[in-house]
C-alpha cells in the first residue's frame, strides 16, 4: 500500500461518545462538540454525524471541519477531506 493511502487508512469514523473537543483556531481554547456545534449555528439534525478520528484524536467534523490540532505543520505531509452529506440533497 502506497505511504499515502496508509496515512488515509488510519482515520476511523465513529459517532459521538459525549465529552469530545473541537479546536476550531490554532490559538483558540478546545470546546465540546455542543458549543462548537452551537457558535456554528449548526442545529440539532446537523450535529448527528460521524467523526472522523486518528489515534485517538478528533480530526474532522462534518459541519466545523478539520479540528486545528490535526492541521499539518510546515514540511509534513498534508491530506484533505471533504464531506458531501446525502441527507439533505433534493432530487
Amino acid at each position: 500500500m502506497r505511504e499515502d493511502m496508509q496515512a488515509v487508512a488510519k482515520f476511523l469514523l465513529g459517532p459521538r461518545e459525549g465529552g469530545e473537543k473541537f479546536q476550531h483556531a490554532p490559538r483558540s481554547t478546545p470546546r465540546s462538540l455542543k458549543k462548537a456545534f452551537q457558535a456554528a449555528g449548526l442545529g440539532i439534525d446537523d450535529r448527528t454525524v460521524p467523526l472522523v478520528h486518528a489515534e485517538g484524536q478528533i480530526v474532522f467534523v462534518p459541519g466545523l471541519g478539520l479540528d486545528a490540532r490535526a492541521v499539518a505543520k510546515p514540511g509534513e505531509p498534508r491530506r484533505q477531506l471533504a464531506w458531501r452529506s446525502m441527507l439533505h440533497r433534493s432530487s
